[in-house]
């Protein structure tokens, strides 16, 4: 399989869905979504999203040649399934730990966002039911009425965070995609969500400031279009 970019061997992580990659220290660090009882070769078993159950990892300084590390973050216990995430640096200067994860959970109808925490990106603590962020109902589908998942943060001016992610904006508010702040990285204000203009419903992917505009990558239809934005 000479064309596969990487492809998991560890039993325990089972096959691979959403990817990110965080950069560090001359390292690249690839973290997928991935669920070890689905059958090798079938990414959709009949059960579907359930399945979902761990975080994998594998890194590399070059991008090419990959080392496997496997599991570092597994679902809660009576969690249906987990959603993608992202990774970040502590937003606080000289903060401890240096790196956070958000991760979603579903139970029943019912899915929020958590996160977690690291200094060497490899092994992650869970902040806790603490740290639960849920839809802010002024703007947002209360939670079990739409998507509430994977939050990818940026410098906010001033200090601190902004994040978008996925989900499911109630239809007055004009939006297509969850946006808030964040002092710490761990504990979230949800804010009313862009409005958007060109395109429908669909999933956010990586957001990043270039030169004086913002440009999201955002999933629809099968495939990736890009939003651009002169302010957050």
């Amino acid at each position: 399989e000479g064309h596969v970019f990487y492809k998991a061997a560890n039993p325990k992580t089972g096959n691979m869905w959403d990817v990110w990659v965080f950069h560090h220290g001359g390292a690249y660090y690839l973290y997928s979504l991935c669920a070890v009882d689905q059958v090798r070769g079938k990414p959709w078993p009949p059960n579907g999203w359930a399945t979902w159950n761990n975080y994998s990892l594998a890194t590399s300084t070059d991008g090419v040649n990959w080392t496997e590390v496997g599991p570092v973050l597994a679902k809660d216990r009576g969690v249906k399934w987990i959603g993608t995430g992202s990774t970040w640096r502590n937003p606080a200067p000289g903060g401890r730990p240096a790196f956070q994860m958000n991760y979603s959970c579903c139970a029943g109808r019912k899915q929020s966002i958590f996160f977690a925490q690291s200094d060497d990106l490899i092994h992650w603590t869970k902040c806790g039911h603490g740290s639960e962020f849920v839809p802010d109902e002024r703007w947002y589908q209360p939670n079990g009425a739409g998507r509430w998942d994977c939050i990818w943060a940026i410098p906010r001016e001033g200090g601190g965070l902004y994040g978008y992610w996925s989900a499911t904006p109630k239809p007055g508010a004009g939006g297509l995609f969850g946006f808030g702040e964040s002092l710490d990285g761990i504990t979230w204000k949800a804010l009313e969500p862009p409005k958007v203009e060109g395109v429908g419903v669909g999933d956010v992917g990586a957001i990043e400031k270039i030169g004086d505009r913002y440009v999201m990558l955002y999933g629809l239809d099968m495939r990736m279009v890009t939003l651009v934005a002169d302010k957050p």
